[in-house]
C-alpha cells in the first residue's frame, strides 16, 4: 500500500485532500499512517483528509455569519424518519401501493437526492403529467415545508457558499467525475484547487491485467480467496484490494471463502471477525445478531405477534433449558389459539393466572413491559425506556469483547440520534417507535473498528487512489460492467438524461467504466479481472471492455489450489497425534425393503453416493424457498398434468394430426385451465390470479411447441401415462413413475420423460452416466414381465428420450436403437450398438444397487454436481472437492470421463 507522490506532496504542503467517499478518505489516512511508521515516526500531525460531503459541511460552518446562522443540517436518522413520515402522509388518502411506506420513502429520497446532485430545477416537474412526478412534487413540497418550519436543511447542496471561504489549498483525489452540484460548490471556493486524472496520480506504470474466466460464481469467489492466500504467503507485507461488483449478494460466500483460506481457525471457531481481511463500509446494523435480538425482544414486549413467532421464541435457547415442562404446556395453549395475533399480556394469561407459578423469564418480561406502558410519547421517552427495559432483562449487561462493545456503543448512539428526532416525529406509540428503530437499523451501515488487515474487500469501483500490491475485480460480465442504466422511477428518463445523470445514460456509464479501468490499471501492482461464464444456468460473456486482452494467452490466470485441510492440521498438531479415519458407510438396507424415491434415488446416488444416502435415507433436503409468482415446482406440475390430460384424449399421433390448429389450441387451453384449477386452490388475490394468467400463457406456448415436435416424429401411439412400475434390484425394490410410454412403428416402446427445467442430462455411456433415471425406467419396463410371469412376452424398449419444455428450448434429446424409427436425425458417427449399451446400463444399475444396499455414502461427486447441491455443509465439500494426497499438498483434479459419443439431438 503506497501513496502516490502527488498526494504525499499535497499533504506535506498542508493542503486539504478531498475524496469522493468516507471509505476512500479512511484508506488514505491509513496509508499515511503506514508511511509515517515506516519512516520511524511514532507521532505525526494528522493530515486534513475529508470526504466531499464532510468537506462541504465544514466550509459551510466556517462561512456562517454570527448574526445569521445557517440552517441546521439534519442527521441521517432524522432524514430517514422525515421521508418516511412524508411517505406515510401521502398514503393516508387511501392510495394503493405495491410496497409499503418504507420503500416509497426510499424511492422518493433517492429521486430527491438525484435532483439535488444534478441541479435539476423543481420547475421541471411542473410540466410532467405522470403520477410519479406528481407524487414527487407533493413529497418535496411537504419536506420543504417542514424544513422551513424547523430552520433546517437536508445537506450542503441546499446552501450557497460565499467566495474565498477555503483557508488552504484543496487537492481533489480519486474523482472520476463530478456532479453539477459539486462543480458549483467548487467554483465558489476561493482556495487553490488541484486534482489529477487517475492515470497521472499513480506511482506505477499502467500495466496489463490478467484475466480469469470462472466456471461459475462460487468458483470465482474461491479463486479470489486462494489468490489472496498465495500472494500473502509469497509476500506477507502485501496489501491487496478485492472489488466485487455484486458484493451485497455474495458477501456471505466470499466471507466464508476468505476465512477458509486466510483464517481457518476463525472459521472453525465460528467467528466472522478476522485479522486477515475486512469489508469496506460495513453491513446493515441489523445484521449484527445482538441488535436483531434486542429489536425482536422489544417487539415481544410491545407488539401483537402471530402465533408462529411466539412458538419460535418459546423453542429458542434464549429461555434456557430449565423451563421445558412449562414450555410444553404453553405451546399446547398456543397451538389451540385461533383468535389472531397475541400480545405479551395474553401470553401471560395463557401461561397461568397465578403469577407465583410463572417462570423467572416471564416475570422479568412482565417487569420490562411495565416500563413501556403508555399510549403516545416522544421519541426521547421511548429511547430511554427501551434501554431500561433491555437492561432489566439482562440483555445489555453481559461481559463484552471489543467488537461487542462497539456494537453496544453504536446501539446507544442510535438511540440518542432517535431521541434527537423527537421534535420531528411528535408523540408516537411504542409499537411505532420499535418499527422506526428497526427501519433505522436496516439502513444504517456499521463495521467494528479492526486492526490493519492485508486484504480489503469493497463494492466500490471508483478510483482506489492508493497503489496496492494487487487488485482483483470480480463479476465483470457484460451484464454487470459497464453498469446497466438505472432509471429512478419518480423522475422521467428523458429528464434525467437531459441533466446528465450518469446512472441513467449508457454512454456516460461506458465512459465512467473506461476511466475506472484506467484507474485500476494504474493503482494495481498485479491486476486480475474475472467473470463467471455461467450463473444459475444462464451463460455470461465477459465485459466488452476486456476484449483487448481476451485472446492473449499470457494474461490467462493459472487456477490456484485450495489449502490442504490435512496439511493445515498437521502444522498445528504434534507429529503422530492425528489418525486418519474415513466414515463413508451408513446403514445397510434390510433385505426385501421398499425404498422411497424411486428412480430419483438411483439418479442421486449415481451423481454422488453421499448425496443419494443423505437425500433419501436421511431425508436431508433444503427447505423450499419462496419465489415470486408461480414457483418452479408448480410450473412443472402444471405442464405434466396438462400433457397427461391431452394424451389421454388423443392417444396417438394420428388422432393429433386429425385436429386442425384451432382445435389443438382449444384442447391445450382447456387442459391447462383444468390443471390450473386443480393446483390453484387458495390463489384468490389479484396478484396471484395475474401470475396464474401469465403462467398459463407461457405454458400454452411451450405445449404448442412440443406438439410441433410430436408432429415431426415418425408415427406412434401412447400406451401408458404416469405409469407406476416396480423395479427389483439387489435385495430391495423401488417404485418408478414414468411420464409417458409410446409404441413405435416397429412395435418397440419409447420412454418419454418431461423436463421443465433448464438442463437435460446428455451422458448416456460414460463411466458414470448422468441419465440413470431413464436407464432405470428401461429396466423397470423390460423386467415387468420377468421371472414371476414366465409366459408373458418380454417388453422391448428401444428408445429413451427427454422432452425438454423450457423457455427458448423445446425439443427431444436422447438415444434409440434406430433413431430413424423415432424421428429423422442427422447422421452420427458409429458408436456402441444397442445391445452393448443395454449391457453397460444394466451393469451400472447393479453396481449402484449394491452400493445403496450396503449403505455406501462416499463423497465422490461428478464434476458439475456440487454446483447446485444443498448438502455442502454436511459433506464439507471444501475439504473433498479435490482428491488430496495425505502426504503432500498436491491436488489431483477430480474429472469425469466424457461420454463416448454425444446424445443425439432431434
Amino acid at each position: 500500500m503506497r501513496l502516490p507522490a502527488s498526494i504525499v506532496a499535497a499533504i506535506e504542503a498542508g493542503a486539504t485532500v478531498v475524496t469522493p467517499s468516507p471509505q476512500r478518505a479512511a484508506a488514505l489516512r491509513e496509508a499515511w499512517a503506514h508511511r509515517q511508521l515506516a519512516a520511524g515516526r511514532r507521532v505525526w500531525a494528522t493530515p486534513d483528509i475529508l470526504p466531499f460531503d464532510g468537506f462541504a459541511e465544514r466550509c459551510l460552518r466556517e462561512s456562517s455569519e454570527p448574526l445569521e446562522p445557517r440552517r441546521r443540517s439534519l442527521s441521517r436518522v432524522e432524514q430517514q424518519l422525515l421521508w418516511h413520515q412524508v411517505a406515510t402522509s401521502l398514503t393516508e388518502g387511501g392510495a394503493q401501493l405495491l410496497t409499503g411506506p418504507g420503500r416509497l420513502a426510499e424511492a422518493l429520497r433517492r429521486a430527491d437526492g438525484l435532483m439535488r446532485r444534478y441541479a435539476i430545477p423543481a420547475a421541471t416537474l411542473e410540466a410532467e403529467p405522470s403520477p410519479e412526478a406528481r407524487w414527487l412534487r407533493e413529497a418535496r413540497a411537504r419536506v420543504d415545508s417542514r424544513l422551513r418550519r424547523w430552520h433546517a436543511r437536508l445537506d450542503w447542496s441546499d446552501e450557497s457558499v460565499p467566495r474565498a471561504t477555503a483557508k488552504r489549498p484543496i487537492y481533489l483525489a480519486g474523482f472520476i467525475d463530478f456532479t453539477p452540484a459539486q462543480r458549483r460548490f467548487l467554483d465558489n471556493l476561493g482556495g487553490a484547487t488541484c486534482g489529477e486524472s487517475p492515470a497521472a496520480s499513480g506511482t506505477a506504470a499502467m500495466g496489463s491485467p490478467r484475466l480469469y474466466a470462472a466456471s461459475h460464481p462460487v468458483d470465482e469467489l474461491e479463486q479470489i480467496a486462494r489468490w489472496c492466500r498465495a500472494r500473502l504467503e509469497s509476500e506477507p507485507r502485501a496489501r491487496l484490494l478485492v472489488i466485487a461488483l455484486d458484493l451485497e449478494g455474495k458477501r456471505a460466500q466470499l466471507e466464508r471463502a476468505l476465512l477458509a483460506e486466510l483464517d481457518p481457525q476463525a472459521l472453525a471457531a465460528g467467528r466472522k471477525a478476522s485479522t486477515a481481511f475486512a469489508f469496506e463500509g460495513g453491513a446493515p446494523f441489523i445484521s449484527e445478531p445482538r441488535v436483531a435480538a434486542d429489536l425482536a425482544t422489544l417487539e415481544r414486549l410491545v407488539a401483537r405477534l402471530d402465533r408462529e413467532r411466539w412458538l419460535t421464541w418459546l423453542r429458542s435457547p434464549e429461555l434456557g433449558v430449565a423451563e421445558g415442562s412449562w414450555r410444553v404446556a404453553i405451546e399446547r395453549q398456543l397451538l389451540a389459539w385461533q383468535a389472531g395475533p397475541i400480545d405479551l399480556a395474553t401470553l401471560l394469561t395463557l401461561a397461568s393466572s397465578d403469577q407465583s407459578a410463572w417462570p423467572e423469564c416471564l416475570v422479568r418480561m412482565m417487569r420490562a413491559a411495565r416500563l413501556l406502558d403508555g399510549q403516545l410519547a416522544p421519541a426521547a421517552h421511548w429511547a430511554q425506556a427501551f434501554d431500561q427495559a433491555l437492561r432489566s432483562l439482562g440483555t445489555a449487561t453481559a461481559p463484552l469483547d471489543s467488537a461487542a462493545w462497539q456494537v453496544r456503543e453504536r446501539w446507544c448512539r442510535m438511540l440518542e440520534e432517535y431521541a434527537a428526532a423527537s421534535s420531528l416525529l411528535g408523540p408516537v406509540s411504542a409499537v411505532t417507535a420499535v418499527g422506526q428503530l428497526r427501519a433505522i437499523a436496516q439502513h444504517m451501515l456499521f463495521a467494528p473498528a479492526s486492526p490493519d488487515v492485508p486484504v480489503l474487500v469493497t463494492a466500490a469501483t471508483s478510483d482506489p487512489i492508493i497503489d496496492y500490491d494487487g487488485i482483483w475485480i470480480a463479476g465483470l460480465h457484460d451484464g454487470a460492467w459497464p453498469r446497466p442504466a438505472r432509471i429512478e422511477g419518480f423522475l422521467p428518463a428523458a429528464l434525467q438524461r437531459a441533466y446528465g445523470v450518469v446512472e441513467a445514460d449508457p454512454q456516460r456509464l461506458l465512459a465512467r467504466a473506461e476511466r475506472e479501468l484506467e484507474a485500476w490499471r494504474v493503482h494495481g501492482g498485479e491486476l486480475v479481472l474475472s467473470w463467471a461464464r455461467e450463473d444459475d444456468g444462464a451463460e455470461q460473456s465477459p465485459s466488452p471492455l476486456l476484449r483487448p486482452w481476451l485472446d492473449d494467452a499470457q494474461h490467462r490466470l493459472v487456477a490456484f489450489a485450495s489449502r490442504s485441510p490435512s496439511a493445515w492440521l498437521r502444522q498445528r498438531t504434534p507429529t503422530g497425534s492425528l489418525e486418519r479415519w474415513f466414515d463413508s458407510w451408513g446403514l445397510e438396507v434390510p433385505a426385501g425393503a421398499q425404498l422411497e424415491g424411486g428412480a430419483a434415488l438411483l439418479q442421486s446416488a449415481g451423481q454422488c453416493a453421499f448425496r443419494g444416502y443423505a437425500e433419501w435415507r436421511l431425508q436431508a433436503r433444503a427447505a423450499d424457498s419462496l419465489e415470486t409468482g408461480i414457483d418452479a415446482r408448480l410450473r412443472g406440475r402444471l405442464l405434466h398434468t396438462a400433457l397427461e390430460s391431452l394424451w389421454r384424449a388423443w392417444r396417438s399421433q394420428g388422432n393429433l394430426r386429425s385436429l386442425d390448429p384451432e382445435q389443438r389450441m382449444h384442447s391445450v387451453r382447456a387442459a391447462l385451465a383444468e390443471a390450473a384449477q386443480r393446483f390453484g386452490h387458495g390463489r384468490s388475490t389479484v396478484v396471484a390470479r395475474r401470475a396464474i394468467e401469465r403462467e398459463l400463457a407461457r405454458a400454452a406456448e411451450l405445449v404448442t411447441a412440443a406438439i410441433d415436435c410430436e408432429l415431426r416424429r415418425a408415427p406412434f401411439e401412447v400406451v401408458e401415462l404416469e405409469a407406476r412400475v416396480p423395479l427389483a434390484l439387489e435385495g430391495f425394490a423401488l417404485q418408478c413413475q414414468i411420464d409417458r410410454v409410446d409404441r413405435l412403428t416397429d412395435g418397440a416402446l419409447a420412454v418419454i420423460d418431461y423436463k421443465t427445467g433448464r438442463g437435460v442430462p446428455v451422458d448416456w455411456n460414460g463411466e458414470r452416466p448422468d441419465t440413470v433415471q431413464m436407464i432405470a425406467y428401461r429396466a423397470a419396463l423390460e423386467h415387468r414381465a420377468g421371472p414371476d410371469s414366465p409366459g408373458a412376452a418380454r417388453v422391448d424398449v428401444a428408445a429413451l428420450y427427454y422432452l425438454q419444455l423450457s423457455d427458448g428450448s423445446v425439443g427431444y434429446s436422447g438415444v434409440a436403437r434406430d433413431p430413424l424409427v423415432f424421428a429423422p436425425t442427422r447422421p452420427r458417427r458409429r458408436g456402441l450398438d444397442w445391445a452393448q449399451r443395454v449391457a453397460g446400463w444394466d451393469a451400472h444399475l447393479q453396481w449402484l444397487a449394491r452400493r445403496i444396499r450396503a449403505g455406501e455414502a462416499t463423497v465422490e461427486p461428478r464434476s458439475t454436481v456440487c454446483r447446485h447441491c444443498d448438502l455442502a455443509l454436511l459433506c464439507r465439500r471444501a475439504e473433498v472437492e479435490a482428491v488430496l494426497d495425505p502426504d503432500t499438498d498436491e491436488v489431483e483434479a477430480v474429472t469425469d470421463e466424457g461420454a463416448d459419443e454425444a446424445a443425439e439431438q432431434t
